[in-house]
């Protein structure tokens, strides 16, 4: 793959949680980053690219140096084969879903899930070509979503008292609850996955202290962490800048705690 365009890009900011809206207006419209290697090293440049979507679009992937998908509202996939030139919807409310697509992410150049409201999940084995629907414990919405390897974490709203995590060993083809120890009951947000067994979610506070989950075991039990100088406030995002450690963001202040 063309190290100019790393696997996984996306629209969402680093630090932030949520996904951003791509579309002024009633027009949808998908702003391209092209690296143009130089002599002098790679400038960044941008320009624009008409959807062929009028749905508002969440979130995007390069699955390839030259493929990239995006998903969006009314369960749209968007995809292009031409680093941009062109797309074309690959999935949309008439299948496999209707439910808003929140969040997409691609674990190879061939496997991707996207997770959205009432636990709607969609999966495809093709480099995002076609899509299905995936089936999953509850039907909560799903807010975001992280990979390491074949694992895969998806995080999303409370369901009653309890945090809504799902965990998959084999590249989110079949999904399973996570069990947290003295669980909090807080909208989670975001998720990073540090490797095949650890991984940090993050929500909102409870009761003046910071929601920050940790499993060793790939997803199945959670624990909650204490933070030295809590302040207590909502994290929404989690940003990982190297392969050993996750940073914890405070996205409303831009600090880290």
């Amino acid at each position: 793959m063309d190290a100019s365009i790393p696997r996984g890009i996306s629209s969402r900011p680093r630090g932030s949680g949520r996904p951003g809206r791509w579309t002024p207006a009633g027009c949808a419209l998908i702003l391209l980053f092209a690296l143009l290697l130089t002599a002098g090293g790679a400038a960044a440049q941008w320009s624009s690219s008409t959807s062929n979507t009028t749905e508002d679009l969440t979130e995007a992937v390069f699955i390839t140096a030259t493929i990239a998908a995006a998903a969006g509202d009314n369960g749209i996939v968007m995809r292009t084969p031409d680093t941009g030139t062109s797309w074309n919807a690959t999935a949309s409310a008439a299948g496999p879903t209707p439910e808003d697509l929140k969040s997409i992410i691609f674990l190879s150049p061939t496997v991707g899930v996207g997770i959205g409201k009432n636990g709607a999940m969609v999966r495809s084995t093709d480099s995002g070509a076609s899509w299905s629907a995936v089936s999953i414990p509850g039907s909560k919405e799903l807010t975001a979503i992280h990979s390491s390897g074949t694992t895969v974490i998806a995080v999303g709203k409370k369901n009653g008292a309890f945090s809504t995590i799902i965990f998959s060993t084999d590249s989110g083809a079949s999904w399973f609850s996570g069990t947290v120890a003295a669980d909090p009951g807080k909208d989670l947000e975001g998720i990073v996955v540090l490797s095949a067994t650890n991984a940090v979610a993050i929500g909102k506070k409870g009761g003046g202290v910071s929601t920050v989950l940790r499993t060793t075991d790939g997803g199945l039990n959670w624990s909650v962490q204490p933070i030295t100088g809590d302040t207590g406030q909502d994290l929404k995002g989690l940003v990982q800048p190297g392969g050993s450690r996750a940073d914890y963001y405070q996205a409303t202040k831009g600090r880290p705690v």
